[in-house]
């Protein structure tokens, strides 16, 4: 069984597990918080995957470091993990949490490249009409990338809308190529 598929499990036992949309929005930003600090702090992460270190010096480093700083059944999550040995899906499993509660509340994910940040009120915006659009709520993955030249290109649910400068001028240079072949003209020289 892969890790992914095994985080899923996991990530879809903690979703049961909450019994209030507040208490399960509080875990995932727990989830989030942990998650960061396991890719900026590589020693504890290894810490934590490493078979070498006993599972009872894992559990005592937990309780005393999250204690009132995470929620309680996400300590319990990462002392099930512990004890069951499967401490390396942790990543996967923050990963698959949050999308696992947004198909809970319908929400659609959309992914958004601009070329430059997006202001909050611009993201602010575009959730809100996007979501007006689409008819439910929208979560909205912001992205920079430069290499767009400016414009924007969304994705959603498998689809794709790119009005980027970079697609334009894509396009621009195919209808190009085509007329030159149509009329016989040639880009290269001969």
């Amino acid at each position: 069984m892969s890790l992914e598929l095994v985080a899923l499990q996991y990530a879809e036992g903690l979703l049961r597990l909450g019994k209030t949309l507040e208490q399960v929005n509080g875990w995932q930003d727990d989830l989030a918080e942990l998650r960061k600090l396991w890719g900026e702090a590589p020693a504890w992460r290894i810490f934590f995957e490493s078979p070498v270190v006993p599972s009872e010096e894992k559990k005592k480093i937990v309780l005393r470091v999250f204690a009132g700083q995470v929620a309680e059944e996400v300590q319990h999550l990462l002392l099930l993990l512990i004890d069951k040995r499967r401490t390396m899906i942790f990543p996967a499993l923050c990963r698959a949490f949050p999308k696992l509660l947004r198909r809970k509340r319908n929400e659609a994910e959309v992914r958004v490249h601009t070329a430059v940040p997006l202001t909050a009120a611009q993201e602010t915006r575009m959730t809100e009409e996007l979501g007006v659009s689409l008819g439910r709520p929208v979560f909205l993955n912001a992205r920079v990338r430069p290499a767009l030249l400016g414009g924007v290109s969304v994705e959603v649910e498998g689809r794709r809308w790119d009005g980027s400068v970079l697609a334009r001028l894509e396009r621009l240079g195919l209808e190009l190529r085509h007329r030159c072949a149509l009329t016989g003209l040639s880009s290269k020289e001969e």
